[in-house]
């Protein structure tokens, strides 16, 4: 442990620990990113017993100034002291270095929230797209795209105009509940959607009828064959109807913006 160096034991950490955790793949690939591409650069090459809080501040004032993003230079603090934590339990390190430097603070976001005239603008744009049901949940619902792109049809009551979410739909392709339990809610839906809903039900049914192959995962947002929707096609379509309706551009998750904005305003 006297010799070994920080590059060492941080590549050691991610292959024999977070690699075969339960952790989402996502949150995996956060913490190799984190390891390969700052700290190893950063601070690879100092041995491990010698890493001081010192030396870990200033590795984050250096990032900064190299023009890093707070949010991935927040993201290189929370993986080290994720891993130093662990090389405390394990002996290694009398202490945890990165756990007594002051943490990375959040510039404040201005959230722009879609007017009600934007909003119409990209329904009415989103009506001849493949995925115009997406766009409507997200406008009835607030929804996350991983929560739009996880909706099933078992979870929808059409004629009690519910939807009942347990499912989303994970960048590393599987189906899963949220994390916390909050997430598994009973959401209403207004009129409007339930008859967006009813034809795109008819057309899947089509595709159902027709498709060559079809793998039946239940999903309400789905593609010709059943499968899942890519996030990044998912994405790609709603950058193209937010262009095609003259819209300033800004995500999907500006449409959950603009719905608390809504509830708020009428006092919910």
């Amino acid at each position: 442990a006297g010799r070994m160096t920080v590059k060492a034991f941080l590549e050691q950490w991610i292959r024999d620990t977070v690699m075969v955790s339960d952790r989402a793949a996502a949150t995996k690939a956060k913490h190799e990113i984190a390891v390969r591409v700052h700290l190893v650069p950063g601070l690879g090459r100092v041995q491990l017993t010698k890493l001081t809080p010192m030396r870990v501040q200033r590795f984050l004032r250096d990032e900064l100034a190299a023009g890093k993003g707070r949010p991935t230079v927040k993201q290189a603090l929370v993986t080290l002291r994720m891993a130093l934590k662990q090389a405390a339990v394990w002996g290694l390190v009398p202490r945890n270095a990165a756990a007594l430097v002051d943490g990375i603070a959040d510039k404040p976001t201005e959230r722009r929230p879609f007017t009600p005239h934007e909003q119409r603008r990209i329904l009415d744009a989103a009506r001849d797209d493949r995925l115009y049901v997406m766009v409507v949940l997200a406008h009835a619902t607030g929804l996350r795209q991983s929560e739009l792109l996880g909706v099933r049809w078992t979870g929808l009551d059409l004629d009690a105009r519910i939807l009942r979410f347990t499912t989303q739909y994970g960048r590393d392709g599987i189906l899963r509940e949220p994390k916390t339990t909050a997430g598994l809610r009973v959401l209403p839906l207004p009129q409007s959607t339930i008859d967006a809903l009813k034809a795109h039900r008819e057309q899947q049914d089509h595709e159902r009828a027709t498709a060559v192959e079809w793998e039946d995962w239940g999903l309400v947002i789905a593609t010709h064959t059943g499968r899942p929707v890519n996030h990044a096609n998912a994405r790609r379509s709603w950058n193209r109807i937010v262009c095609t309706a003259g819209v300033e551009h800004r995500g999907i998750h500006h449409m959950r913006h603009a719905y608390v904005t809504m509830l708020a305003e009428q006092g919910v």
